[in-house]
């Protein structure tokens, strides 16, 4: 995988679908590929 890298599927949009026409989602977790989520600690 590279970012520059077209994507080949559309995971969160065909579960939201799926979800809403009341199917069953296959994987109960997909990871996310693409930009990544930064996480700042709390101070205690």
């Amino acid at each position: 995988m590279k970012p520059e890298d077209n994507p080949t599927e559309k995971t969160m949009i065909s579960n939201v679908e799926k979800l809403l026409s009341g199917k069953k989602i296959e994987r109960d977790f997909d990871p996310s590929m693409g930009c990544s989520i930064k996480w700042k600690s709390q101070p205690q």
